[in-house]
């Protein structure tokens, strides 16, 4: 069996998965000013339905402030680690990310 598929397989087994994504670099691509990298409708689509499927817990996590975060990220179904872990709000399912 292939790696991929002895990943797929145990990702099928859980019963709750854990996804924590990198923002900048991996869900934007880097730029040279920080405020030019906000989250395109795409990737937001992609993180409410990533974020709403049942016994996903979903985080984002970035260097970037809490503020900024939450302005982005304040209406999806996920939990947001800000300022390089010094800050973490709770998931929407009520479990911490960390």
């Amino acid at each position: 069996m292939s790696q991929c598929n002895a990943l797929l397989e145990q990702w099928d087994k859980a019963e709750r998965r854990l996804i924590l994504c990198d923002y900048d670099g991996t869900l934007t691509p880097l730029v040279r000013s920080p405020e030019r990298a906000r989250p395109t409708r795409e990737v937001l689509g992609l993180l409410r339905r990533l974020g709403g499927e049942p016994g996903v817990d979903l985080a984002i996590v970035s260097g970037r402030d809490r503020t900024t975060m939450d302005e982005w990220f304040h209406d999806l179904p996920v939990a947001l680690i800000a300022e390089h872990g010094a800050w973490s709000s709770d998931s929407p399912s009520g479990s911490s990310p960390r």
